[in-house]
């Protein structure tokens, strides 16, 4: 993991922030989550429980985000690494450097001094000996981490939701499951929100969960924002016989645009126009929502000579649009393309051919400095 980070630093599409820069950050990306939370609860048709499932993976990135902060007190050797040119958001080698310290917690709380004894020495540093108490500033950081480090409250490269009953039909269950990745090649968050019909009884379903089976189909088919949906909706529906996939979407949320962490020799037009005419803290973030629809199923195929042989599960048809040339060349049902950007300086692009190219087929939400959003 460390030559990792050192390839890293050296790399000009990354940079690690420094130890002020942190609060700035997280301020940033907190500004940036507080936009797109408004948008989804006001403009998003439906939005409501995905605004929810959204927000939930959001607030524990922004914590995975803090808690990395408190990794570089203890260990200035271990910095965040931002991605500068194809994301805006943090290197995914973070994101799978607190997964490994969940393993680590325990074992850190039994060897490091309580939090009241360490509190205890730093007081008597400053009043008895009047020195800075720096020599105990990483055990209070690394004791800190251990404590806050919580796996429901954090995002790990994949992290699985929960399944919701949202109609019990008896041997028909309507489920709701999503789970979060980080994807390791983009450095981009994605949320996938799964729609299913469970074919067992609650005690089943319940097995299964507890079993394992369930979550590590859809980890190993859903731990990527890169691989083709329809990939993966087939694939759950090939490997788990009792889940029936009805609706798979996937929200992709970034890239994040912002000069403040962009390279300075960008290309991008986007970091020229909010320079241009933008405010420091401007950004724009780009979103992608790719929907799968079933719209039915193939016929239910017998195994064997007899009725009571083996049934081959019948599996999904998804609806794949011919005449939507984006839908099609993904292999989905819907595609909804966006794009966040500040009012003022949209004002002065719209009418710029450069900008008509690159947004084609994008739906514009514009936001003000008082915390307005609106789709243009």
């Amino acid at each position: 993991m460390d030559s990792a980070i050192e390839d890293l630093a050296r790399s000009r599409d990354y940079c690690c922030l420094a130890p002020d820069e942190y609060a700035a950050y997280f301020h940033h990306l907190n500004r940036v989550f507080a936009f797109l939370r408004t948008w989804y609860r006001k403009l998003v048709e439906d939005g409501n429980k995905e605004a929810e499932i959204v927000e939930g993976f959001l607030g524990r990135l922004l914590q995975t985000v803090c808690l990395l902060r408190l990794k570089h007190l203890y260990n200035p050797a271990i910095q965040l690494t931002l991605d500068l040119n194809h994301s805006g958001f943090p290197h995914s080698v973070g994101v799978a450097e607190l997964e490994a310290d969940l393993t680590l917690k325990d074992e850190r709380l039994r060897h490091l001094p309580n939090r009241r004894v360490l509190q205890e020495l730093m007081l008597e540093s400053m009043l008895s000996r009047q020195i800075d108490p720096t020599e105990l500033l990483p055990q209070m950081a690394e004791r800190q981490l251990a404590e806050m480090i919580d796996r429901e409250k954090i995002v790990r490269p994949f992290t699985p939701g929960d399944v919701v009953i949202v109609n019990d039909n008896g041997k028909v269950k309507n489920c709701l499951f999503s789970w979060f990745c980080y994807d390791r090649m983009e450095n981009i968050p994605y949320v996938y929100i799964m729609a299913f019909d469970y074919h067992g009884s609650t005690e089943k379903l319940r097995e299964e969960l507890a079993g394992g089976e369930f979550v590590e189909v859809i980890r190993k088919n859903g731990d990527r924002g890169t691989v083709p949906l329809i990939v993966t909706a087939t694939s759950i529906d090939e490997e788990l016989p009792t889940v029936f996939p009805k609706i798979l979407k996937r929200v992709k949320v970034g890239p994040l645009v912002c000069p403040l962490y962009t390279a300075e020799d960008s290309s991008d037009p986007f970091v020229k126009w909010l320079r241009q005419y933008g405010e420091p803290a401007d950004f724009v973030l780009f979103l992608e929502a790719e929907v799968l629809y079933s719209k039915g199923q193939e016929p239910q195929e017998e195994r064997g000579w007899f009725s009571f042989a083996e049934r081959k599960k019948a599996r999904q048809i998804f609806a794949l649009p011919a005449m939507d040339s984006v839908s099609g060349d993904r292999h989905v049902s819907q595609v909804q393309l966006v794009m966040m950007l500040p009012h003022h300086v949209l004002q002065q692009i719209a009418s710029d051919p450069d900008f008509a190219e690159v947004s084609r087929g994008q739906q514009k939400v514009a936001y003000d400095l008082e915390g307005g959003i609106y789709v243009v």
